[in-house]
Formats: C-alpha cells, structure tokens, sequence
C-alpha cells in the first residue's frame, strides 16, 4: 500500500511540474486583485453619473499589487492543503477521544463483569454449601 501511495503522490508531482513548465508564459502574467464591497465603480461609470476615479476616491476599496498567476495558484492549493489538515486534524481529534472513551467503558465493563463473576462463585459455594449441610444425615455426630 505505502508503494502504490508513494507511486500516486510521484505521478502527481511529476504531472504537476509539467504543468508548470509547459505554461510558464501564461501563469507568469501578472494579476492584481480587487475587492469593492459596496458595488461596482465602473458600472456608475457607465450610467454617466460620476466617473470611476471620482467614484473609486467616495468609497472604500482594497486593491493587492500585481503577483504572478501561479502565485495565486500556488497559494490557493497550500490553503487547501491548511485547511484539509486542520480538518484532518480535527477529525482524527474526534477518533482518539472516541476510542480513549471506549477503553475506558471496557475497563469498567470488565471489572463489572469479574464483579459479577466473583459473585456467581460465591453464590454457588454458598448453595453448595447449603446443599452439604441439609443433605448430612441429622442424627449423627
């Protein structure tokens, strides 16, 4: 099984530097990200109110400076890759605590059950017991 793993995660990386070198041109132009919470500058623009500089200045908006393609490539697969082992994480979390919980209830279920046990022996020693003294002929000493 670790062979086959190992196999699959070889396959994927070796694909995914073929990928990178066979379109180094197109993943290397830059982009640059915007975020305008309220609404769109330009389409003010267009209804011939204000013009977009005007509009960009009267609002709040956020603007990343320009990063290469692949960076944002890159950087959405390693959050990807953060946040499935937080949830890994989590969920193995969860496991342990599950089986730690249930080796507790077996142990008491044991010692319950040799409780139980020691009992069932004791009750039979006494009914045996019992069973000696009213079968002994009375009349003897």
């Amino acid at each position: 099984m670790r062979f086959i793993k190992f196999m699959f995660l070889f396959v994927f990386f070796v694909l995914g530097l073929l990928f990178f070198i066979q379109n180094a041109q197109p993943l290397s132009t830059p982009l640059t990200l915007k975020l305008n919470l309220f609404y769109s500058a330009d389409a003010k623009a267009v209804e011939g109110e204000k013009t977009s500089a005007e509009l960009a200045n009267e609002k709040p908006t956020w603007q990343a400076r320009s990063v290469p393609f692949y960076f944002v490539v890159v950087a959405a697969f390693g959050i990807g890759m953060i946040f499935s082992g937080i949830f890994f994480f989590l969920s193995q979390t969860r496991l342990i605590c599950s089986v730690v919980g249930r080796g507790r209830r077996i142990k008491i279920l044991d010692a319950e059950v040799k409780r139980l046990q020691a009992a069932q022996e004791k009750q039979k020693a006494d009914a045996a017991k019992m069973i000696e003294t009213t079968s002994a002929p009375a009349g003897n000493p």
